[in-house]
């Protein structure tokens, strides 16, 4: 059986966050296109990122970053987006 994890990532600049803690500096990273996410990973082939209902393309979209906890996006989310992470 597969242990699927999926986690939707805020990106809405109204968010209310306090400066110099842990969500404010997630947030930061966030939308300059560091993702963290729930659990670390063996490879970008076991990551799946849509973003606005658009599965992006590892590799060419996004990287697996080597603390295989994180991944960076080719282009930072605009305040707009939705993006939904699926780790399996």
């Amino acid at each position: 059986m597969l242990d699927i994890k999926r986690t939707s990532i805020p990106v809405s600049p109204n968010l209310s966050l306090e400066p110099d803690t842990v969500e404010f500096y997630s947030y930061v990273g966030i939308a300059g296109g560091i993702v963290p996410l729930e659990r670390a990973v063996n490879s970008s082939e076991y990551i799946w990122v849509i973003n606005n209902g658009e599965l992006l393309v590892p590799g060419s979209d996004y990287i697996l970053n080597s603390d295989k906890k994180s991944l960076r996006l080719s282009s930072p989310p605009s305040s707009t987006d939705k993006v939904d992470i699926i780790t399996y």
